[in-house]
């Protein structure tokens, strides 16, 4: 995954990527905390609500090591 700005890569990390080739995704700047940039995640099932987390990284980049708090949506 890679973050280019202006033709520049500023930021990108690896990963276990398929061979489905590529994708490009508008970047929107996630908010900082104290060094730490945060995202939600939301899971929908069958048109419900069924889940979500937030995720911390210290990179603008989020990966699979950064904190990961999930939460549960029940009626």
């Amino acid at each position: 995954m890679s973050i280019v700005r202006a033709g520049k890569v500023v930021e990108e990390s690896s990963g276990d990527y398929g061979e489905e080739g590529f994708m490009c995704q508008q970047y929107v700047a996630l908010p900082n905390f104290e060094g730490k940039t945060a995202v939600i995640g939301s899971w929908v099932i069958g048109g419900e609500a069924a889940g979500m987390c937030v995720r911390e990284s210290e990179t603008m980049i989020s990966g699979n090591t950064g904190k990961f708090c999930p939460h549960f949506i029940q009626d």
